[in-house]
């Protein structure tokens, strides 16, 4: 699972959060907690009950955003579009 994440940041895919210096040399492992993390509690279970350390920077990645207006004038509307379909 954690295998490919230094490639991963290292393209830039995933933004690297502030305060990612102050832990230099481990990051990918930060993430990959992030990512158990996130794994776990799709299952409703949290690292604690592994014994798994917390991560130590915010990973939340936000949505992306385009330099174009009209398409973040439509991205809104097509999101509610999504979530219309998937409650019914």
């Amino acid at each position: 699972m954690c295998d490919n994440i230094p490639h991963i940041l290292a393209s830039g895919r995933v933004p690297v959060p502030p305060g990612a210096e102050e832990i230099a040399g481990r990051i990918d492992l930060d993430y990959c907690v992030y990512l158990l993390q996130k794994y776990l509690k799709e299952f409703g279970k949290i690292l604690e009950e592994y014994r798994l350390p917390e991560r130590l920077l915010s990973w939340v990645v936000q949505q992306p955003t385009s330099n174009n207006p009209m398409i973040e004038e439509e991205l809104p509307m097509i999101q509610n579009s999504k979530n219309k379909f998937a409650i019914q």
